[in-house]
């Protein structure tokens, strides 16, 4: 199925309640991220660590794929409140391609990448 591109919405009531946007891995979305790791042993929630994430480090959330392209789809969910935006997951093209592309995108995709020249890792797997 063909993806449904759109540069931007043309009213922000008649955005679909799941769609992809295509972010900038620049993005502040991507900057200062870190890994929480939690102890509930003594049934209180209490942070055990904290891993920072480096900001040029984006992983699939499909397949586990580093995403080194510019443009990195973002599976966006709308709340109840217009105000809450859900990002569900980072996708690599492959996955975009191969579960979402029955849903509304926008933005701009990375011109040179397509679903079929992107490889889903370095074995080609």
């Amino acid at each position: 199925m063909e993806r449904k591109l759109v540069k931007g919405p043309q009213n922000l009531d008649q955005l679909p309640d799941t769609f992809i946007y295509y972010a900038s891995r620049t993005d502040s979305f991507f900057q200062n991220r870190s890994m929480k790791m939690f102890d509930f042993s003594e049934g209180i929630e209490k942070l055990f660590t904290e891993i920072p994430i480096p900001n040029d480090l984006i992983i699939c959330d499909s397949c586990n794929s580093p995403i080194e392209n510019e443009k990195v789809p973002l599976l966006i969910e709308l709340g109840e409140n217009p105000d809450v935006n859900y990002i569900r997951q980072a996708v690599c093209y492959n996955c975009d391609s191969k579960y979402f592309s029955n849903l509304i995108h926008i933005g701009t995709p990375d011109p040179e990448l397509t679903p079929q020249t992107e490889e889903m890792n370095k074995d080609g797997i």
